[in-house]
């Protein structure tokens, strides 16, 4: 997967690209939210949402660096650039 820069300007993406998916997934599983690295790639990517309990959870492991409205901030503004980007032939 190649890195849109739009994802990672969110508050969201820029602690994600600090923090690491290999160790968020690895801080969500001891938590006991069996989440792996692809998961938080594909919610970087706006394919997938992460569900509520997971959001909590990434607030928590975040220490507050990240709030549930950044997550879901993030959400929108790579679901937009999605939107606008024209398809490839």
């Amino acid at each position: 997967m190649q890195r849109e820069p739009r994802r990672w300007r969110t508050s969201f993406g820029r602690w994600v690209r600090a923090y690491g998916a290999a160790r968020i997934a690895s801080g969500m599983q001891r938590t006991g939210h069996p989440v792996t690295h692809w998961a938080v790639y594909h919610w970087m990517a706006g394919s997938h949402s992460p569900r509520a309990e997971h959001i909590a959870a990434l607030v928590r492991l975040s220490r507050g660096t990240i709030s549930v409205g950044d997550v879901y901030r993030h959400q929108e503004v790579v679901r937009r650039s999605l939107i606008r980007q024209p398809k490839e032939r």
